[in-house]
């Protein structure tokens, strides 16, 4: 048994935060940390990642522990090979606990029937609002988990049209979603011989049309551009709105998740390159970096994700940086 769990004792109105990644713990030691779990009243993050010694065992022990905690925010799973079961055994004490609000599964083998019970964990806890199952190669067939989650981080409202400057030119872009082969989202590179933002990563979408919603347009200009069928869609809700100073742009980034993995390409004079992106590649720290730009007070914060043969800056990586917190839990 490791030092860490050896006296309980130590955690009582003490610890905020417990990082146990990788120790080795198996089922008996998770099972006295359970124990430790159920009365302490300050912990709010705990880390078991990479402990698959714990197994099932250990996981319904965490399940009862959190049907009396009320402090806890973040929960750390990932790397365990709990599968379909461990997720079943865990989903009761994911849906009890009100103060839980993220939960790192990924890499656990859920799979299709282990999501179900996942799905009936956030359904019953609205505090519940990101459960991270990356690397769990699920089906198209469980897109409606991701359904349930994006509606937990997205606003379904449409928001008020409320451009940083006059004479603003109102917009809005698709941020499509499939979760076929895992979570990807939809780009395009914009056509060279554009005269604004030629050769950017971007997402489909464009101008607002007199009488058009912000949903009513993104749909239109994807359908435009990449040939995306409507009907295939489900909109979700919207990002935040933000505002671009070279092109003096308002924009709306609309949330949607697809059926399936269409085969889309460049539809329009406008597009050179259809691509779905994993979500996995645009968190990995060897994608993501982000560099101030200009002086106080006028200097600002911009995002880059370098792909293997394209970089996305500029407002779609300011949009897919909420889209990635958001889901994830965290801010960068």
């Amino acid at each position: 048994m490791t030092n860490c769990v050896r006296t309980p004792q130590s955690l009582g109105g003490t610890t905020i935060e417990l990082d146990l990644a990788r120790r080795g713990l198996g089922a008996a030691e998770v099972t006295l940390l359970a124990g430790v779990l159920k009365s302490n009243a300050v912990l709010t993050r705990l880390v078991l990642d990479g402990n698959p010694a714990m197994g099932v065992t250990g996981c319904a022990a965490i399940a009862g522990a959190l049907t009396s905690n009320r402090t806890l925010v973040e929960l750390g799973l990932a790397s365990n090979s709990l599968g379909a079961e461990g997720a079943r055994v865990l989903s009761p004490g994911l849906g009890a606990n009100k103060s839980l609000t993220s939960v790192d599964l990924s890499d656990n083998a859920t799979g299709r029937h282990g999501v179900h019970w996942l799905c009936d964990a956030m359904e019953s806890n609205e505090s519940l609002t990101s459960i991270n199952l990356d690397g769990n190669a699920l089906e198209g067939s469980n897109a409606a988990f991701y359904d349930r989650q994006l509606l937990g981080v997205v606003s379904e409202t449409d928001g008020p049209l409320q451009p940083a400057f006059t004479g603003a030119r109102h917009s809005a872009v698709l941020v499509t979603l499939s979760f076929e082969h895992g979570p990807e989202v939809l780009l395009t590179r914009r056509s060279r011989h554009l005269s604004n933002h030629r050769g950017e990563m971007s997402f489909p979408g464009g101008r607002l049309d007199e009488g058009e919603t912000a949903t009513q347009a993104a749909l239109r200009e994807a359908e435009e551009e990449v040939g995306l069928d409507p009907s295939s869609v489900r909109a979700i809700g919207e990002l935040d709105h933000l505002n671009t100073v070279v092109s003096r742009s308002y924009i709306v980034p609309k949330v949607a998740v697809v059926d399936g993995r269409p085969d889309l390409g460049p539809a329009s004079e406008e597009v050179e390159r259809v691509m779905w992106v994993p979500l996995d590649d645009l968190v990995s720290p060897l994608t993501y970096h982000s560099e101030v730009w200009g002086r106080p007070p006028t200097d600002r914060l911009l995002h880059f994700f370098e792909l293997e043969d394209e970089t996305v800056w500029g407002a779609t990586a300011h949009v897919l940086v909420d889209l990635l917190d958001r889901l994830h839990g965290r801010s960068r």
